[in-house]
């Protein structure tokens, strides 16, 4: 199992806050990180029993939570962060609130409405060279500083890095056209429906959406 280099900031946000979010795009491994951080409670809402419990009570759903929990792909019942922020205000232990989702701006303006100031936000992204060598080293910052690279950055071919990119379940395909088959599967289902969800939002900032 690959150690995230964000891994130290999210202890950092447990210790500090009652309720922490993990968001990223999705399969970069927000699920795999928040069962990493030793928390025996763990439901997802791409559970259809939990979803529909969520979704008809979001007080009586996260009253019967015990703590502290992970609550997956959060961003299903938006409705859950008023009930969260009830909870929290009751009692701000910290880290009593792990979630997780998919980056959404609908989701992020429900946030801002109901846990600001009670939540600790940390995005994940796709590995990188020194995740999937298992080193501590930046890539980038390396190259933009003009010193020379050390062993550890003894990448002989950069590209197929580039073509295969950091989503952890490409990392296990070997062939090449099983992974374009991946990644086209990866934008018709996703990428297609978040473009459709944002043309439907033309002030954020107002608080308002409306339907192009």
């Amino acid at each position: 199992m690959l150690n995230r280099n964000i891994a130290a900031d999210v202890q950092a946000y447990l210790a500090h806050f009652p309720s922490l979010l993990i968001t990223g795009a999705r399969q970069v491994g927000k699920s795999t990180l928040a069962l990493q951080l030793g928390i025996e409670h763990y439901v997802t809402l791409d559970d259809i029993a939990t979803y529909q419990s969520a979704k008809a009570d979001p007080k009586g759903f996260v009253l019967s939570l015990p703590k502290p929990v992970v609550i997956d792909e959060v961003q299903r019942v938006p409705e859950l962060f008023v009930a969260i922020k009830e909870q929290i205000d009751l009692d701000r232990t910290p880290g009593r609130f792990v979630l997780t989702g998919s980056s959404s701006l609908q989701g992020f303006r429900d946030i801002s409405d109901s846990l600001a100031g009670r939540i600790g936000i940390v995005d994940l992204y796709a590995l990188n060279l020194s995740e999937l060598y298992g080193r501590s080293f930046n890539f980038i910052d390396h190259v933009f500083s003009g010193a020379a690279f050390p062993a550890v950055a003894q990448v002989t071919d950069i590209v197929p890095h580039l073509l295969k990119g950091g989503f952890p379940e490409v990392q296990t395909i070997a062939h090449a056209k099983t992974r374009m088959l991946w990644f086209s599967s990866y934008i018709r289902t996703y990428i297609e429906r978040d473009l459709h969800d944002m043309g439907n939002i033309r002030n954020l900032d107002s608080g308002t959406c409306q339907a192009n």
